[in-house]
């Protein structure tokens, strides 16, 4: 499953590996980081 990860307004950084969990506000600055046992840069 690939991480999802965003900061919210108040410089807490969330991680979840469901999208829809993200909420809306924070959609358009989520980033998708390394996923796990994938290739590492």
């Amino acid at each position: 499953n690939d991480l999802y990860r965003w900061t919210d307004d108040t410089g807490v950084t969330h991680w979840t590996n469901m999208p829809n969990a993200i909420p809306e506000p924070y959609r358009s600055q989520v980033r998708r980081p390394i996923v796990p046992g994938g290739d590492r840069v």
